[in-house]
């Protein structure tokens, strides 16, 4: 995916693209903050390792970073399976959250998946994350299963 810029609802401008080599470093500064940050055991952050991994074999997955002033203020992926369906995970620094950096983010993620042909997209969530509930259900994704705490949501 060509990088496309974006002015968010506060007026910060921000560039989506897919993610690179280079962004390996960004990624894991915005991922130690959200471990700062983070106490939700369902968002399955990323570690180090897996971060890592992700260039290791890149045909297995669909990444899009978010930068703005050159720092990485959001990651979303899609992992990919062989039987073209993919697993869901989507995760932006917290002050820049509500303000359309995850809308930008999730239309580019499904225009990019839809493209290279992925059926079906699953994710987990926390069942006591109704924001993250809204904002999945406003793309399409409906509840497939409910157990200890996560809701499991499913978009075709």
């Amino acid at each position: 995916m060509m990088e496309k810029r974006y002015t968010l609802n506060d007026g910060r401008t921000i560039a989506i693209r897919t993610v690179e080599n280079g962004d390996i470093r960004g990624l894991k500064a915005l991922y130690q903050r959200l471990y700062r940050d983070d106490a939700e055991p369902w968002t399955q952050l990323l570690t180090p390792s897996e971060i890592d991994h992700r260039f290791e074999s890149p045909n297995g997955f669909i990444g899009l970073v978010t930068k703005h002033n050159e720092e990485v203020v959001a990651y979303t992926e899609v992992e990919v399976d062989q039987s073209k369906s993919g697993y869901l995970r989507i995760h932006v620094h917290p002050e820049f959250q509500g303000v359309g950096l995850g809308t930008a983010m999730m239309i580019a993620l499904l225009n990019e998946a839809k493209t290279r042909g992925i059926q079906r997209i699953r994710l987990k969530v926390s069942e006591t994350n109704t924001r993250a509930l809204r904002f999945f259900q406003k793309f399409g994704f409906q509840t497939t299963k409910r157990e200890q705490g996560a809701i499991e949501m499913i978009k075709r």
